[in-house]
């Protein structure tokens, strides 16, 4: 700024040099008047040029750095569409100022077998604690029963990729809540919000309260989605309120994902026995609504009783069984060996069948 001042200050003494060359001769003092008072606005102007995009940019306020962008919408995606997981879930409930009961569920989800397992740990009032295994591969599920497996097997059975985090869609109220900020979860980066008792008495903790007789005064839920799957990897749901006796009442669920699309195997329990009939008794071609659990099959048949009832007399005869004596006919007995069936036959155009054997 100096060297440009200085120049301007050399062109204006020229400028007034020449010009006094070619007027009139004025008084020495006169003219170092004008002189000087010609060179102070011309610096002034200067000054004023060169510092102006300086004080502008001084005087517009810099944008803080922990400057809070605005949140986009979001559109969660289902967990189903992952290839693998594990979920772990914690909930306890109690009265105010007791330990709470604690219970807790870790659930396993391969996508390519379409497989789930479900280990439920519940702790008794008692202090006991009780646990029990679920495990789902296609149709067919096997509950463990203390040191026993019962296989289950239907044509209705439920897809194993529908979702458990925290028993709820957060797609159904996530709109309604308050960006809190960035967080890392289980090595994720997500994104945290939390809502209020409104979303929560909105959600299915009021079926739950209801259902109890339990009312929530006071509550909020914390979900974390994940920035790079774009689903909830984390929930905390929490309310307190009072039960049907007015003590004050504690409720708190904890429901994490992670482990995803690692490498997951589920399979068949080891001495579980195939739920369904065995190879000597058919079911009627054209069967719906076909339910297993062991060796007790239930179906509708697409045949009118009294063919259903001649069918099995045919074909369990054909394959080695002796019917029984029987003085109700849809109520077959037959015996082979040790090995025992009683098939019973519903009425109608399309009855219920139930077939059950019992094996030595």
């Amino acid at each position: 700024m100096k060297s440009k001042t200085i120049l301007l200050i050399v062109a204006l003494l020229l400028v007034l040099g020449s010009g006094m060359a070619c007027s009139k001769k004025e008084p020495a003092e006169e003219a170092d008047a004008r002189t000087e008072k010609a060179a102070e606005t011309i610096v002034a102007k200067a000054a004023t040029t060169v510092d102006e995009p300086t004080k502008k940019a001084k005087d517009t306020p810099e944008p803080e750095a922990d400057e809070e962008e605005e949140e986009e919408s979001i559109e969660l995606r289902s967990t189903n569409e992952l290839d693998s997981y594990r979920e772990k879930t914690k909930w306890y409930f109690g009265v105010a100022d007791d330990e709470p009961e604690g219970n807790e569920m870790l659930v396993e989800y391969v996508r390519a077998t379409s497989a789930r397992r479900t280990v439920h740990t519940v702790k008794l009032p008692s202090g006991e604690t009780v646990t029990s295994e679920f495990i789902q591969i296609g149709d067919t599920s096997y509950m463990g029963v203390g040191e026993e497996w019962v296989a289950m097997q239907s044509s209705e059975a439920e897809d194993a990729s529908d979702e458990l985090i925290g028993w709820a869609d957060p797609a159904s109220f996530i709109e309604d809540c308050n960006y809190k900020g960035k967080e890392t979860i289980t090595g994720l980066a997500t994104k945290h919000y939390q809502c209020d008792e409104n979303a929560l008495i909105g959600s299915q903790s009021k079926m739950f309260a209801t259902a109890s007789q339990v009312r929530i005064e006071e509550g909020s839920i914390d979900v974390w989605i994940s920035t790079q799957h774009n689903i909830a990897v984390k929930m905390i749901w929490e309310w307190k309120g009072k039960d049907p006796d007015g003590k004050a009442f504690h409720w708190k669920m904890e429901s994490e994902i992670y482990d995803i699309n690692k490498p997951i195997t589920i399979e068949k329990p080891e001495g579980a026995q195939e739920a369904g009939l065995p190879d000597d008794i058919p079911l009627i071609e054209g069967a719906t609504d076909v339910n297993a659990i062991g060796l007790m099959v239930t179906f509708k048949s697409p045949l009118p009783q009294d063919d259903v009832i001649a069918y099995y007399k045919e074909q369990m005869a054909k394959n080695g069984w002796e019917m029984q004596e029987s003085v109700i006919p849809m109520m077959m007995s037959f015996t082979k060996g040790d090995r025992r069936a009683q098939v019973m036959v519903g009425e109608g155009d399309a009855p219920d069948v139930s077939i059950v054997v019992q094996e030595e």
